[in-house]
């Protein structure tokens, strides 16, 4: 339940702090004195959009804090507050900050979240239904949800179901049109297409053959200065007169003969035999690596072609050889997939039929579950109406289903209507044709009391839903609202004393203006001030002893029941 709710800097209202008790609470007091401020700062909390126009003047911006009490959180509410690392066992403290700068910052127990979490945990811990939900109400595409959302334990699954089956019927389906209305499109790419794969399929390739071929070029281009340059070095090492090896030679034989004086130089001898050996081993594979130098303008010419034809599919299709064979499977694939069409459209034919049929066995699933949902719902929602002094008005819902293929949508093949009977003798008409305000009024009341025993929220406020109504019919919302109080915390803005005569809790809200201001301020009514309050409203401002005793009787006679 709403415990606490703290205001600070919003429109009208400086600093307030207003603590909410379980049960009946009302809020009275005149046009404009600011009732609906205090919800419209309460729905800031709850994740509603909000601005810097609404910063009270002169102050740099405005702060809302409502603080929530719990005996038991509902499973959804409570994994999502884990899954975002808030400790669903504490109370929840969801606070809203805008500044002047337009800055919004947006709190659960502290820490910091979006607007869109906010929402989401104020969607499940308060209901707000004001005048403006009646054309919610009589607007018949929302007539359906309002069902589900009642069933939505028993639809659950296959509400679920559903939902799976239309996603895998649509993505076929799509997937078919998309062909059918691509179809011309395709016809012109498969002639591209064929003349793509001819070029790039008419030259044999290997990866990497553009590198190796890269470098025999560079070879036989250059054959001239390989071999002068080659045979130039053999000459040096080993074959001209006077060379590396003979002067190598001749050195170790200098050593010999030095060794057989002075044994210590041996190892010396030793290591220019080892490189002389290595010399001529060297000259050689210089002499086999010119020899092997070919002069081929032939080889030449070819290796040339064959690496501007690479290089023209790489320039088109690359820039690797790598990505030209990339898009050769591309384009193979995509002229399988034309050249079979028909086939493939025939595959998706079947699981069209295959999918069309599952989808229509679990619609009429959920067309029954409908039914009898509709006739629970129907059943609670009369017996509402009766307590509403709606006694000759009978209240139905109409479920119609249409499964042609055209009528598929992810909540199934059903049109729900709310129909009415207003008095006795008339047939079964849309509600929306038949219901006058002060009916609509208590209808949404009866539907609201009976959604909020479906699902788990703990806190209701209504915001002036009394327009339209006086007499016993006010007596009777009232006595609505007080039952529905039991089990839920109830908060309303009301006009009507008969209305206000039976909450737990009386709060008054005044606007008062000063020589620079004007405020709107917010106190807690004992008995004899709520006395007071309640004669202002039959009587207005002017208090009669007349109106100041009926009030009082009232009250007496409401709190004892």
């Amino acid at each position: 339940m709403l415990v606490e709710l703290n205001i600070k800097n919003y429109a009208l209202i400086d600093n307030i702090n207003i603590e909410f008790k379980p049960g009946f609470n009302v809020l009275t007091g005149e046009t404009g004195a600011g009732k609906s401020i205090i919800i419209s700062a309460l729905l800031l909390t709850l994740g509603s959009r909000g601005n810097k126009e609404m910063i009270r003047r002169d102050c740099d911006r405005l702060v809302v804090q409502a603080l929530f009490s719990f005996e038991k959180l509902s499973r959804e509410l409570k994994d999502y507050l884990e899954a975002a690392g808030i400790d669903p066992e504490d109370d929840l403290i969801l606070s809203r900050e805008i500044h002047v700068t337009g800055r919004n910052i947006c709190r659960i127990n502290g820490l910091i979240v979006n607007v869109n979490d906010l929402k989401f945990v104020g969607e499940r811990v308060v209901d707000i239904h004001s005048q403006r939900e009646h054309n919610y109400l009589l607007n018949r595409d929302n007539h359906k949800n309002i069902l589900d959302l009642y069933g939505r334990g028993e639809l659950k699954e296959l509400t679920e179901g559903i939902h799976s089956l239309y996603a895998e019927y649509r993505n076929v389906v799509d997937e078919k049109n998309s062909i059918l209305r691509n179809e011309a499109v395709l016809e012109r790419e498969m002639d591209m297409f064929k003349f793509q794969l001819k070029e790039i399929t008419a030259i044999d390739f290997d990866m990497g053959e553009d590198d190796e071929l890269e470098g025999r070029l560079r070879i036989l281009s250059n054959a001239e200065v390989l071999f002068k340059n080659s045979n130039m070095a053999y000459d040096i090492l080993y074959s001209k007169e006077r060379s590396v090896f003979d002067e190598l030679n001749f050195c170790i034989s200098q050593l010999e003969e030095t060794a057989r004086i002075d044994e210590s130089v041996r190892q010396l001898t030793e290591g220019l035999r080892e490189v002389s050996v290595n010399v001529e081993d060297l000259a050689y594979s210089l002499r086999d690596y010119k020899e092997s130098v070919i002069f081929d303008d032939a080889e030449l010419d070819l290796i040339q072609d064959k690496l501007n034809k690479l290089n023209t599919l790489k320039r088109k299709y690359g820039p690797e050889l790598s990505d030209v064979k990339k898009y050769k499977e591309e384009i193979q694939g995509k002229l399988d997939m034309i050249e079979s069409k028909e086939r493939i459209l025939q595959d998706l034919d079947v699981k069209i039929k295959r999918q069309t049929k599952e989808y229509r066995e679990c619609a009429k699933k959920m067309t029954l579950a409908r039914i009898k949902t509709a006739e629970k719902f129907s059943k609670q929602i009369n017996s509402a109406l009766t307590d509403l002094e709606m006694k000759n008005a009978r209240f139905s819902v109409d479920v119609k289903s249409d499964d042609e293929e055209k009528n598929f949508s992810p909540d199934g093949v059903d049109t729900i209507e709310f129909l009415m009977i207003a008095n006795k003798g008339e047939d079964f008409k849309p509600l929306i044709k038949i219901a006058s305000g002060g009916e609509i009024s208590r209808i949404m009341l009866g539907v609201k009391g009976v959604l909020s025993d479906a699902y788990e929220i703990g806190t209701l406020i209504f915001d002036e839903i009394d327009t339209g109504i006086s007499g016993e019919a006010a007596s009777a919302v009232g006595e609505k609202m007080r039952a529905l109080s039991k089990n839920h915390q109830l908060i309303a803005i009301t006009h009507l004393p008969q209305i206000a005569s039976l909450a737990d809790v009386h709060y008054e809200v005044t606007k008062n203006t000063g020589e620079y201001e004007t405020k709107t301020d917010f106190r807690l009514l004992d008995f004899e001030d709520r006395v007071k309050a309640m004669a202002k409203m039959y009587d207005g401002k002017k208090m009669t002893a007349k109106s100041l005793e009926h009030a009082r009787e009232i009250l007496v006679r409401n709190s004892s029941i």
